[in-house]
């Protein structure tokens, strides 16, 4: 981070923690497949996996969702 912030690059703090995906169990869609996500008790939304193993730099260490969706009207989420 520090090395980007010296060059004039853009760089997020806190470090996201290391990620190794061979570390990480195996999922069950890939990026680029479409998929139909619940975002309410009887709402269903059809969308397209855009990245796997998705997180936020304010979750803690360890937190991680399988996937971040983009739905078909524009918003994005993520899913277990």
């Amino acid at each position: 981070v520090l090395t980007k912030w010296h060059a004039g690059e853009e760089a997020d703090w806190p470090p996201e923690p290391q990620f190794e995906e061979s570390a990480m169990p195996q999922l069950r869609f890939g990026v680029g497949q479409k998929v139909l996500c619940r975002v309410g008790p009887k709402e269903w939304h059809s969308g397209e996996i855009i990245q796997t193993w998705y997180r936020e730099v304010t979750w803690p260490n360890g937190a991680w969702a399988p996937y971040k969706v983009k739905l078909d009207d524009g918003r994005c989420i993520f899913a277990p």
